[in-house]
């Protein structure tokens, strides 16, 4: 079966795990989330690994190391090395309150320590204290998304929309991005403890909810690419 998921993430820029969190694993992240003391503004609460101790325990967890292990393979490019690193983990959740929309885009931003020069790096930019910086396309194409379903999402409460394939274009400018024909878009419908695994480039979107509820996901973005000398990935744990 990963054989085929592994193929489908590769052609088509994402493909869905059923059931691939614990029960008891995602009860964990909603108790914390429950226990959060001011609710997340903004449609997401940003370096979750530090806020919240379920987290961690997820990174650590044999269902995340093999999920790693299987979809984010080695190679031989200096530039790359085995292990994957987190890049980055954001808590998303969409409530009545904070019932946003995203538009069509891609993720194309990675998080990391210190500026640096290097060839193809940038622009840069900071956003809430953190260093933020669009790496060349073949940094992306070494990274993955670990999206864990906390809650169960739909159409109706504004889950994910992913345009199959949209990641082989590579980055995208904007004004190309809103004339492409998103005919094909697949909503990603899944249940509490199913793992959307994505291309960080892939075309992506979300609604807002028609029956607004909490719909809770873990966003969790990985890359084996080795960053140069004293520079690391802004998220730690």
């Amino acid at each position: 079966m990963s054989s085929k998921k592994l193929k489908a993430l590769e052609q088509q820029g994402f493909a869905m795990l059923r059931s691939a969190v614990a029960p008891a694993m995602i009860q964990a992240l909603k108790n914390d989330c429950e226990s959060l003391d001011a609710p997340i503004t903004g449609g997401g609460l940003r370096r979750a690994e530090m806020a919240l101790a379920s987290v961690k325990v997820v990174l650590n967890s044999m269902s995340v190391r093999r999920l790693l292990k299987l979809y984010m393979g080695a190679t031989d490019n200096q530039w790359y090395k085995t292990e994957p690193a987190l890049v980055r983990a954001i808590l998303f959740d969409k409530t009545p309150k904070q019932n946003w929309l995203v538009a069509w885009h891609q993720d194309k931003t990675v998080c990391v320590t210190q500026r640096f020069e290097h060839p193809g790096w940038g622009p840069w930019s900071v956003k809430n204290s953190v260093i933020h910086v669009q790496p060349p396309l073949a940094v992306l194409q070494h990274q993955l998304a670990l999206r864990i379903h906390i809650d169960d999402a739909n159409a109706n409460n504004g889950c994910l929309k992913i345009l199959p394939s949209s990641h082989i274009a590579g980055v995208m400018k904007e004004a190309d991005i809103q004339t492409i024909d998103k005919s094909s878009a697949v909503i990603c419908e899944a249940k509490a403890g199913d793992v959307l695994l994505m291309k960080p480039h892939v075309l992506h979107a979300s609604s807002k909810a028609k029956t607004p509820s909490a719909r809770r996901v873990l966003h969790l973005e990985f890359s084996t690419y080795r960053l140069p000398e004293g520079i690391a990935w802004a998220a730690s744990y």
